[in-house]
């Protein structure tokens, strides 16, 4: 599963609204939009405000490694 499957299998999950998430994060409706559709790359960087929109714990002081194996945990 995909980083941006995850993501997309919470925000159903947790009957949330995609925008609701996207202006949380910091991000457009349609740039977060671009995300699972492949249009944008998910980076490192995108994980931790994402995390927090979704109520996701993250590590304190997360490295690059770190928030991709949170980012695959978060299944």
């Amino acid at each position: 599963m995909q980083v941006t499957d995850t993501i997309t299998k919470i925000i159903s999950d947790r009957c949330m609204k995609q925008s609701a998430v996207a202006r949380a994060a910091g991000y457009t409706p349609k740039q977060f939009n671009d995300l699972p559709h492949g249009r944008k790359r998910f980076t490192a960087d995108d994980v931790v405000p994402i995390c927090k929109a979704l109520a996701t714990p993250t590590p304190r002081r997360p490295t690059q490694r770190q928030c991709w194996k949170r980012a695959m945990c978060c299944m």
